[in-house]
């Protein structure tokens, strides 16, 4: 089987979306399935160099405007086109009459563009963005979700047939494995010369990863006995004022530590140092962070809300990420319970390879074109 995977605009710098295609092609390729990635060039956008202003209204030419017509012409020499990022969707519209696939990551974006998240407006060219986004995902051939959450809200929000999606789980786009100590610090270097014991919180800084919450919840739960002399450190692909500043009110500036760009080798260093993972998001596509701890070895303490509960299971501490006082209470309860944590977790995230994505995107396919 020849498979045609459609990759992202690479200004617009979405780092696991660009991760992705590469991880599931070479997956893909261990199988015996020929792949290539294709993704929009860069064309209209180059001339102002910026994902931003006038460079982003620039990019849609190049994606929106002149790559359906590149991506219309090479489809046809591949058994069957896997469009990876949901966001990509409008591709869909020169895709009908051949086998394609759209990967749905989550349907966070769509429901804010409806008003459905009042803590997360969207302005009138998002919700144009959106309705094309959704519009695409209504008229794809097969839709495959990396949640089970992530499939309910889509038949929700599209009002699909069933029968036309699938839940495939995603995998880490790195091979995170337990470091000791010194592997570590060593990855680690400058990056976090801190010997305090630290929990771990990774994640940007859309509204539904819940930051400001993790340093709530921090901050309450250094002010019981025994945690003292714990550190909150958050990995992000910026640092953000409004940390440093909710930190300073609550009294704990000199215990927040934040790290912007780590590489994912040094997030393994991060994971594998870390007491816990601290993940209260309040709502997810799927939650790479919890896998990728569970994967180093690392405690996971996160939201009673799926799909964080689908990756973990039994191997985390849950919590309300919207109560930090009894959200700290919970996690020193369960405090001693980390090295049951570490093992479940390490045996769950076995569960979530390469191998059985692959596998699970191979069934798809077949069925998508024999159908």
């Amino acid at each position: 089987m020849k498979v045609l995977l459609v990759g992202n605009y690479a200004p617009d710098r979405q780092i696991s979306m660009d991760l992705f295609p590469r991880m599931l092609g070479q997956a893909l390729e261990s199988r015996g399935i020929e792949t290539l990635t294709i993704k929009p060039r860069v064309r209209i956008g180059r001339r102002t160099g910026a994902s931003r202003g006038c460079g982003k209204w620039l990019g849609y030419v190049d994606k929106l405007v002149l790559f359906p017509a590149d991506l219309r012409a090479l489809a046809g020499d591949f058994d069957l086109v896997h469009v990876c990022d949901h966001s990509n969707s409008p591709y869909t519209r020169v895709l009908q009459g051949i086998p394609h696939v759209v990967t749905c990551h989550d349907v966070l974006a769509i429901c804010s563009a409806r008003g459905e998240i009042p803590q997360n407006p969207t302005r009138w060219s998002g919700r144009q963005l959106q309705r094309l986004i959704a519009r695409g995902l209504e008229r794809a051939r097969h839709v495959v979700c990396v949640s089970e959450a992530t499939r309910t809200r889509l038949l929700r929000v599209t009002g699909r047939d069933p029968a036309h999606t699938s839940v495939v789980p995603s995998a880490t786009n790195h091979p995170y494995r337990p470091l000791d100590t010194a592997e570590a610090r060593t990855r680690l270097g400058e990056l976090l010369p801190l010997k305090a014991p630290y929990i771990l919180h990774v994640g940007a800084d859309a509204w539904y990863k819940n930051r400001t919450g993790a340093v709530r919840i921090f901050a309450a739960l250094v002010q019981k006995p025994g945690f003292e002399q714990l550190r909150l450190v958050m990995a992000s692909p910026a640092p953000n004022p409004a940390i440093a500043q909710q930190a300073c009110a609550l009294g704990v500036s000199e215990r927040v530590h934040e790290i912007s760009g780590a590489s994912a080798e040094q997030l393994e260093g991060l994971y594998s140092g870390a007491e816990a993972l601290l993940f209260p998001s309040l709502a997810e596509g799927f939650g790479w962070p919890v896998l990728e701890a569970m994967a180093c070895g690392c405690p996971v303490v996160t939201s009673n809300r799926p799909p964080m509960t689908e990756v973990a299971g039994d191997a985390a501490i849950y919590i309300d990420p919207e109560q930090p006082e009894s959200a700290a209470q919970l996690i020193a309860t369960a405090w001693d319970e980390r090295p049951r944590l570490r093992r479940r977790g390490l045996e769950r995230a076995a569960a979530f390879s390469t191998e059985s994505m692959a596998a699970g995107y191979e069934s798809v396919y077949e069925r998508v074109v024999a159908a």
